[in-house]
């Protein structure tokens, strides 16, 4: 769970893919995608993943003006952001993580 807005900058100056999963936690889609979410972590390991809890980081949620609708996954490559999806659907973002290898 990323803590600040220095440490979610510091994850964007990574090389290569991360995923940036935007969610609350009192957001029932995004508790049911959370165990998915860690999943795909373990399996796409080319893939950096992080959390952003909105409720505690709503200044740099409302920096993405897509994360209106949670969960909002945003792929950052080499510290730009290239795509987004929001759903809670677990194939929906598991396809998605595949397209990114």
């Amino acid at each position: 769970m990323i803590s600040d807005e220095k440490e979610f900058s510091q994850l964007l100056k990574t090389d290569g893919f991360v995923l940036v999963g935007f969610t609350s936690k009192h957001c029932a889609p995004c508790k049911r995608i959370a165990p998915e979410f860690q999943k795909l972590s373990l399996k796409f390991l080319k893939i950096k993943f992080a959390s952003v809890n909105t409720d505690n980081l709503k200044e740099l949620s409302d920096a993405y003006p897509e994360t209106e609708s949670i969960p909002c996954f945003i792929m950052f490559q080499s510290g730009k952001k290239i795509d987004t999806i929001n759903t809670s659907r677990e194939k929906k973002l598991r396809d998605w993580c595949s397209l990114q290898r």
